[in-house]
């Protein structure tokens, strides 16, 4: 049985989140759907420009621009995966000008090899992570709620047992309570 061929422009125009392909010098190579939703802008005005000049002067958005092009060189010399640390935005809508939403985002830039073994483009991935955040948020919330009150105890005899994380969920923490008998 032959292998099926793999149209590799149409699996990166379906990755799932927004993904653009940047050359080691800092240009735009190509922009999936996503990528050019959440910039709000079509394809030709990315495609081709210089990544320093994607920003308009005194744009409040400069320090991050700084951290992602340092990111970007970091991968394209090292030949490493790189990661911006995670950002909080305040993005208006693409679907609904004028309605802005708080948006957490996380950032990736993976080099790609050519034949040569040299990095020939950069995978600029960037992953919306808000959902997450907001659970995360939850789950804080649940934890303080369950917590009992704070109150003035004398000395009792303790006892403390560990339970590490249940595996299919990796999910852990330190809890202690007293309780008078």
């Amino acid at each position: 049985m032959a292998e099926p061929a793999v149209d590799y422009a149409a699996v990166f125009q379906a990755l799932p989140g927004a993904a653009a392909l940047v050359t080691p010098q800092l240009v735009f190579a190509d922009a999936n759907a996503e990528f050019l939703r959440l910039r709000g802008l079509p394809r030709e005005q990315v495609v081709g420009r210089f990544l320093p000049e994607d920003r308009p002067e005194k744009d409040p958005a400069e320090p991050l621009l700084l951290r992602v092009l340092a990111s970007l060189r970091r991968a394209a010399a090292t030949g490493e995966r790189s990661i911006v640390a995670l950002q909080r935005f305040d993005m208006e809508d693409p679907d609904q000008p004028g309605v802005w939403h708080e948006r957490y985002l996380n950032m990736t830039n993976i080099p790609v090899f050519g034949a040569d073994g040299r990095v020939t483009l950069l995978l600029h991935r960037v992953e919306d992570v808000t959902e997450l955040i907001r659970a995360r948020e939850v789950a804080l919330t649940l934890q303080e709620a369950m917590l009992p009150t704070p109150r003035p105890v004398g000395r009792h005899p303790t006892a403390v047992r560990y339970r590490p994380a249940a595996e299919a969920l990796s999910v852990a923490g330190d809890w202690y309570d007293l309780v008078d008998l």
